[in-house]
């Protein structure tokens, strides 16, 4: 049976990271639980699984992932000058988490465990109007190329 590719330890791989260098962490979009105090990061994968072409399929699959993180916080603007220019928190934080996946020590962990960062989006904002009197929020996406390493172990007759 062949298994397929574990998003879970992969999460799993980054928030450890990212707890390591920044402090924080990421929950699932859709967590259900205790309500996160503020400010928290939210992850979403967006597309799970990219094509990029061709692969082996024997031994292992290459592809392409596409997460967002975004950054949730309960005020509009921490500061004046955050007021002045029209930035809020979430920004703040989401542009600080965004870095965090450029720099270069980051980006060659993510490459030796096996996911290279290919590509980080700029933050944008992503308050959902519903939430928008209770929090605000930012984000910003990242598209990872994933080596799926894999045996087949379903026997095969030979004549």
């Amino acid at each position: 049976m062949i298994q397929a590719f574990n998003y879970n330890d992969l999460m799993a791989k980054i928030n450890d990271k990212m707890n390591e260098k920044m402090g924080c962490s990421a929950i699932s979009q859709g967590s259900q639980g205790e309500a996160q105090e503020y400010p928290f990061f939210t992850y979403e994968i967006i597309n799970a699984h990219i094509g990029i072409g061709a692969t082996d399929n024997v031994n292992a699959e290459v592809f392409e992932m596409l997460i967002e993180f975004d950054a949730h916080v309960s005020d509009v603007a921490t500061t004046d000058d955050d007021i002045f220019t029209g930035s809020t928190g979430a920004a703040t934080l989401a542009n600080n988490l965004r870095k965090f996946f450029t720099v270069s020590d980051i980006k060659n962990w993510a490459f030796l465990n096996n996911f290279p960062i290919v590509d980080v989006s700029d933050v944008t904002d992503t308050t959902n109007i519903i939430s928008m009197q209770v929090e605000r929020s930012a984000g910003f996406q990242i598209r990872l190329r994933i080596k799926d390493d894999f045996h087949e172990t379903k026997e095969f007759i030979n004549n």
